[in-house]
């Protein structure tokens, strides 16, 4: 992995950020338009449930486009 980093963010990070809304709004477009014209990489959640009624689940995505990828964990207790 030479020169490949994880960048992680705190809510403080992520505050500090400041991205105005026409920047979000042209994001999404160019997110939504790439996932429409099949250029992204979203594979379905893959998830545990430890319990009968709780879960965890990945939810990784990659935007070439954007030269961006992610991943969110949801979880349900």
């Amino acid at each position: 992995m030479s020169g490949q980093q994880l960048l992680y963010l705190s809510q403080e990070d992520v505050k500090t950020v400041n991205v105005g809304m026409p920047e979000i709004i042209e994001a999404l477009d160019v997110t939504f338009r790439a996932k429409g014209e099949g250029r992204t990489e979203m594979p379905p959640k893959p998830g545990i449930h430890p319990g009968a009624d709780n879960f965890i689940h990945a939810m990784p995505a990659y935007i070439p486009d954007l030269k961006s990828a992610g991943i969110k964990w949801v979880s349900g207790f």
